[in-house]
Protein backbone atom coordinates (compact mmCIF):
# COMPACT_ATOMS: atom_id res chain seq x y z
CA UNK A 1 0.00 0.00 0.00
CA UNK A 2 1.25 3.53 -1.04
CA UNK A 3 2.70 5.00 1.67
CA UNK A 4 1.44 9.30 2.00
CA UNK A 5 3.31 12.59 2.70
CA UNK A 6 1.93 12.32 5.96
CA UNK A 7 3.46 9.26 7.18
CA UNK A 8 7.04 9.63 5.37
CA UNK A 9 7.69 13.71 6.02
CA UNK A 10 6.44 17.09 6.32
CA UNK A 11 2.74 17.74 4.83
CA UNK A 12 3.95 19.69 1.92
CA UNK A 13 7.74 21.42 1.38
CA UNK A 14 7.77 25.05 1.97
CA UNK A 15 9.79 27.62 -0.17
CA UNK A 16 9.11 30.21 -2.59
CA UNK A 17 8.25 27.22 -5.07
CA UNK A 18 5.88 25.74 -2.80
CA UNK A 19 2.59 26.07 -5.19
CA UNK A 20 4.15 23.85 -8.07
CA UNK A 21 5.60 21.38 -5.19
CA UNK A 22 2.74 20.59 -3.34
CA UNK A 23 1.14 20.46 -6.43
CA UNK A 24 3.57 18.06 -7.29
CA UNK A 25 3.35 15.87 -4.19
CA UNK A 26 -0.67 15.58 -5.05
CA UNK A 27 -0.38 14.09 -7.93
CA UNK A 28 2.62 11.64 -6.86
CA UNK A 29 -0.09 10.90 -4.40
CA UNK A 30 -2.87 10.14 -6.72
CA UNK A 31 -0.14 8.15 -8.67
CA UNK A 32 0.13 6.18 -5.58
CA UNK A 33 4.26 6.35 -5.47
CA UNK A 34 4.97 5.11 -2.02
CA UNK A 35 6.36 7.35 0.47
CA UNK A 36 9.30 5.60 1.63
CA UNK A 37 10.97 3.99 -1.53
CA UNK A 38 11.72 4.96 -4.97
CA UNK A 39 10.54 1.89 -7.24
CA UNK A 40 10.41 3.10 -11.08
CA UNK A 41 9.93 1.32 -14.13
CA UNK A 42 12.81 -0.55 -15.95
CA UNK A 43 12.80 -0.03 -19.17
CA UNK A 44 15.73 -1.82 -20.25
CA UNK A 45 16.29 -0.53 -23.30
CA UNK A 46 17.66 2.78 -24.26
CA UNK A 47 17.40 4.46 -27.98
CA UNK A 48 20.80 5.78 -28.74
CA UNK A 49 20.19 6.81 -32.23
CA UNK A 50 18.19 9.78 -31.52
CA UNK A 51 19.13 12.85 -32.51
CA UNK A 52 18.28 13.96 -29.01
CA UNK A 53 20.87 10.94 -27.54
CA UNK A 54 23.59 11.93 -29.85
CA UNK A 55 23.51 15.60 -29.59
CA UNK A 56 22.56 15.47 -25.80
CA UNK A 57 25.51 13.37 -24.63
CA UNK A 58 27.93 15.52 -26.94
CA UNK A 59 26.79 18.52 -24.71
CA UNK A 60 27.76 16.51 -21.05
CA UNK A 61 30.52 15.25 -22.20
CA UNK A 62 32.05 18.50 -22.19
CA UNK A 63 30.54 19.71 -19.07
CA UNK A 64 31.20 16.36 -17.55
CA UNK A 65 35.00 17.02 -18.18
CA UNK A 66 35.19 20.35 -16.40
CA UNK A 67 33.35 19.11 -13.52
CA UNK A 68 35.13 15.85 -13.02
CA UNK A 69 36.29 15.63 -9.86
CA UNK A 70 32.90 16.99 -8.16
CA UNK A 71 30.04 14.95 -6.93
CA UNK A 72 27.35 16.09 -9.60
CA UNK A 73 26.06 13.27 -11.77
CA UNK A 74 24.89 14.47 -15.04
CA UNK A 75 21.68 12.71 -17.19
CA UNK A 76 20.01 13.01 -20.39
CA UNK A 77 16.10 11.78 -20.19
CA UNK A 78 13.51 11.43 -22.79
CA UNK A 79 10.09 13.39 -22.40
CA UNK A 80 8.90 10.39 -20.49
CA UNK A 81 11.51 10.38 -17.92
CA UNK A 82 13.31 7.31 -19.66
CA UNK A 83 17.32 8.35 -17.97
CA UNK A 84 19.00 8.01 -21.41
CA UNK A 85 22.48 8.75 -19.89
CA UNK A 86 24.22 9.28 -16.84
CA UNK A 87 28.08 10.44 -16.26
CA UNK A 88 29.86 10.83 -13.40
CA UNK A 89 33.25 10.95 -12.26
CA UNK A 90 32.27 10.42 -8.06
CA UNK A 91 32.26 6.76 -7.19
CA UNK A 92 30.14 7.22 -4.11
CA UNK A 93 27.28 8.86 -5.55
CA UNK A 94 27.41 6.88 -7.97
CA UNK A 95 26.85 3.94 -5.71
CA UNK A 96 24.04 5.73 -4.53
CA UNK A 97 22.43 6.79 -7.03
CA UNK A 98 22.13 2.91 -8.47
CA UNK A 99 20.77 1.77 -4.84
CA UNK A 100 17.67 4.47 -5.84
CA UNK A 101 17.36 3.16 -9.26
CA UNK A 102 18.10 6.59 -10.57
CA UNK A 103 20.64 5.08 -13.82
CA UNK A 104 20.19 4.41 -17.43
CA UNK A 105 17.00 2.36 -18.23
CA UNK A 106 14.66 3.30 -15.47
CA UNK A 107 11.93 5.99 -15.63
CA UNK A 108 11.90 8.77 -13.03
CA UNK A 109 8.42 10.65 -14.22
CA UNK A 110 6.47 11.74 -11.19
CA UNK A 111 4.55 8.88 -12.05
CA UNK A 112 7.35 6.36 -11.20
CA UNK A 113 9.09 8.24 -8.56
CA UNK A 114 7.08 11.12 -7.16
CA UNK A 115 8.12 14.75 -7.07
CA UNK A 116 12.04 14.91 -8.81
CA UNK A 117 13.88 17.46 -10.33
CA UNK A 118 13.48 15.94 -13.62
CA UNK A 119 9.75 14.69 -13.10
CA UNK A 120 9.11 18.02 -12.24
CA UNK A 121 10.87 19.63 -15.36
CA UNK A 122 8.75 17.22 -17.35
CA UNK A 123 5.56 17.63 -16.22
CA UNK A 124 5.59 21.17 -15.68
CA UNK A 125 7.98 22.40 -19.14
CA UNK A 126 10.12 24.40 -16.59
CA UNK A 127 13.24 24.56 -15.12
CA UNK A 128 12.96 22.86 -11.57
CA UNK A 129 15.16 22.85 -8.83
CA UNK A 130 13.95 19.81 -5.91
CA UNK A 131 16.24 19.65 -2.63
CA UNK A 132 16.35 17.37 0.25
CA UNK A 133 13.13 16.92 1.88
CA UNK A 134 11.42 18.66 -1.16
CA UNK A 135 11.04 15.40 -2.96
CA UNK A 136 7.99 13.06 -2.45
CA UNK A 137 10.13 9.77 -1.52
CA UNK A 138 12.33 9.57 1.47
CA UNK A 139 14.79 7.61 -0.05
CA UNK A 140 15.56 10.36 -2.42
CA UNK A 141 15.72 12.95 -0.27
CA UNK A 142 19.41 12.96 0.34
CA UNK A 143 20.22 14.10 -3.18
CA UNK A 144 19.16 17.87 -4.43
CA UNK A 145 18.35 17.72 -8.14
CA UNK A 146 18.16 20.43 -10.93
CA UNK A 147 16.68 20.00 -14.02
CA UNK A 148 15.40 21.36 -17.11
CA UNK A 149 13.21 20.31 -20.27
CA UNK A 150 14.95 19.77 -23.47
CA UNK A 151 12.61 21.85 -26.32
CA UNK A 152 12.70 20.36 -30.25
CA UNK A 153 13.98 23.70 -31.75
CA UNK A 154 11.80 23.39 -34.60
CA UNK A 155 8.75 22.19 -33.10
CA UNK A 156 8.98 23.18 -29.79
CA UNK A 157 7.76 19.61 -29.10
CA UNK A 158 8.93 18.21 -25.61
CA UNK A 159 12.01 16.15 -26.50
CA UNK A 160 13.31 14.99 -23.01
CA UNK A 161 15.97 16.83 -19.97
CA UNK A 162 18.43 17.38 -18.85
CA UNK A 163 19.36 16.63 -14.91
CA UNK A 164 22.30 17.56 -12.65
CA UNK A 165 21.89 15.66 -9.27
CA UNK A 166 24.17 15.67 -6.09
CA UNK A 167 24.09 15.23 -2.52
CA UNK A 168 21.62 17.46 -0.42
CA UNK A 169 23.98 19.36 1.74
CA UNK A 170 25.95 20.56 -1.31
CA UNK A 171 25.70 23.87 -2.67
CA UNK A 172 22.95 24.26 -5.07
CA UNK A 173 23.80 27.36 -6.47
CA UNK A 174 24.81 26.98 -10.21
CA UNK A 175 23.55 23.98 -10.04
CA UNK A 176 20.14 24.75 -12.26
CA UNK A 177 22.60 27.37 -14.31
CA UNK A 178 24.55 24.43 -15.41
CA UNK A 179 21.46 22.86 -16.57
CA UNK A 180 20.07 25.58 -17.85
CA UNK A 181 23.03 26.01 -20.12
CA UNK A 182 23.20 22.29 -20.62
CA UNK A 183 19.63 22.03 -22.16
CA UNK A 184 20.18 25.22 -24.12
CA UNK A 185 23.07 23.91 -26.07
CA UNK A 186 21.54 20.35 -26.98
CA UNK A 187 18.49 22.01 -28.18
CA UNK A 188 21.25 24.37 -30.53
CA UNK A 189 23.43 21.63 -30.63
CA UNK A 190 19.94 19.42 -32.36
CA UNK A 191 19.16 22.52 -34.79
CA UNK A 192 22.47 22.75 -36.31
CA UNK A 193 22.20 18.57 -36.70
CA UNK A 194 18.73 18.95 -38.48
CA UNK A 195 19.98 21.94 -40.37
CA UNK A 196 22.46 19.38 -41.67
CA UNK A 197 24.82 22.06 -40.38
CA UNK A 198 28.14 21.28 -38.21
CA UNK A 199 27.63 23.36 -34.89
CA UNK A 200 30.21 26.32 -34.68
CA UNK A 201 32.32 25.61 -31.37
CA UNK A 202 31.57 27.91 -28.61
CA UNK A 203 33.74 30.82 -27.59
CA UNK A 204 36.21 30.37 -24.98
CA UNK A 205 37.92 33.29 -22.53
CA UNK A 206 36.30 35.98 -24.66
CA UNK A 207 34.66 38.35 -22.39
CA UNK A 208 33.40 42.29 -23.02
CA UNK A 209 32.64 44.85 -20.61
CA UNK A 210 29.39 46.37 -21.88
CA UNK A 211 29.35 50.55 -20.35
CA UNK A 212 25.58 51.43 -20.62
CA UNK A 213 25.93 54.85 -19.78
CA UNK A 214 28.45 55.45 -22.62
CA UNK A 215 26.33 53.85 -25.30
CA UNK A 216 23.82 55.66 -28.04
CA UNK A 217 20.53 55.29 -26.83
CA UNK A 218 18.11 52.88 -29.46
CA UNK A 219 16.06 55.15 -31.62
CA UNK A 220 12.80 54.38 -30.99
CA UNK A 221 9.10 55.11 -32.79
CA UNK A 222 6.47 57.04 -31.13
CA UNK A 223 4.34 53.15 -30.45
CA UNK A 224 7.45 51.88 -28.86
CA UNK A 225 8.32 54.82 -26.63
CA UNK A 226 4.91 54.89 -25.23
CA UNK A 227 4.99 51.29 -24.78
CA UNK A 228 8.26 52.08 -22.80
CA UNK A 229 6.63 54.86 -20.50
CA UNK A 230 4.21 52.58 -19.59
CA UNK A 231 5.78 49.26 -19.03
CA UNK A 232 7.01 50.75 -15.54
CA UNK A 233 3.20 51.56 -14.37
CA UNK A 234 1.95 48.10 -15.31
CA UNK A 235 5.10 46.45 -13.45
CA UNK A 236 4.43 48.38 -10.38
CA UNK A 237 0.38 46.96 -10.52
CA UNK A 238 1.38 43.75 -11.09
CA UNK A 239 0.43 43.46 -14.39
CA UNK A 240 2.06 41.22 -17.16
CA UNK A 241 4.11 42.87 -19.42
CA UNK A 242 4.80 41.09 -23.15
CA UNK A 243 7.84 42.35 -24.81
CA UNK A 244 7.51 41.40 -28.30
CA UNK A 245 9.28 42.06 -31.85
CA UNK A 246 10.00 41.06 -35.43
CA UNK A 247 13.69 39.32 -36.04
CA UNK A 248 16.41 41.39 -37.15
CA UNK A 249 16.88 40.19 -41.33
CA UNK A 250 20.78 41.29 -42.12
CA UNK A 251 23.33 40.49 -40.68
CA UNK A 252 26.73 42.69 -40.90
CA UNK A 253 30.40 41.95 -42.14
CA UNK A 254 33.24 43.12 -40.52
CA UNK A 255 36.21 44.21 -42.34
CA UNK A 256 39.41 45.25 -40.83
CA UNK A 257 41.38 48.12 -41.65
CA UNK A 258 44.82 48.46 -42.44
CA UNK A 259 45.29 50.79 -39.36
CA UNK A 260 43.92 47.48 -36.94
CA UNK A 261 40.54 49.08 -36.28
CA UNK A 262 37.58 47.60 -37.51
CA UNK A 263 34.43 48.51 -39.24
CA UNK A 264 30.95 47.92 -40.73
CA UNK A 265 31.34 46.63 -44.35
CA UNK A 266 26.70 47.03 -44.63
CA UNK A 267 24.04 48.03 -42.57
CA UNK A 268 21.84 46.03 -40.21
CA UNK A 269 18.57 46.99 -38.26
CA UNK A 270 19.87 44.23 -35.05
CA UNK A 271 22.81 44.43 -32.66
CA UNK A 272 25.75 42.03 -33.95
CA UNK A 273 28.70 40.44 -32.13
CA UNK A 274 32.33 42.12 -32.97
CA UNK A 275 34.82 39.74 -34.42
CA UNK A 276 37.01 38.35 -32.11
CA UNK A 277 39.59 40.98 -30.78
CA UNK A 278 38.56 42.98 -33.30
CA UNK A 279 37.57 46.14 -30.76
CA UNK A 280 40.72 47.18 -28.36
CA UNK A 281 40.92 49.27 -25.36
CA UNK A 282 41.46 52.98 -27.29
CA UNK A 283 40.36 51.77 -30.77
CA UNK A 284 37.81 53.07 -33.17
CA UNK A 285 35.24 51.17 -34.73
CA UNK A 286 32.59 52.13 -37.07
CA UNK A 287 29.74 50.80 -35.47
CA UNK A 288 28.20 53.02 -32.46
CA UNK A 289 27.19 50.25 -30.43
CA UNK A 290 30.94 48.54 -29.76
CA UNK A 291 32.72 51.65 -30.47
CA UNK A 292 32.84 51.56 -26.69
CA UNK A 293 33.17 48.06 -25.78
CA UNK A 294 35.94 47.02 -24.30
CA UNK A 295 37.50 43.51 -23.23
CA UNK A 296 36.67 42.68 -19.69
Amino acid sequence: MAHSPRESGPLAPRGSTAPRLRASWQRSERYGVPGDEVTPVFSGAVDTESLLYDCGNEVLEGLHATLANEPISLMLTDAEGLVLSRMCGDMGITRSLDRVHLAPGFYFAESNAGTNGLGLALADRVPSLVRAGEHYCTSLRGYTCAAVPVLEPISGALAGSVNLTTWSEQSSELLLALAQTAAGHTSALMLARASGRQSRPAPRGEVYRMYADRLDPPRLSATWQHAVSEAPAAMRWGRTVLVTGEPGRARPRWRRSRAGNCTRANGCSTPARPPRRACRRGSRCGSPSWARTTPA
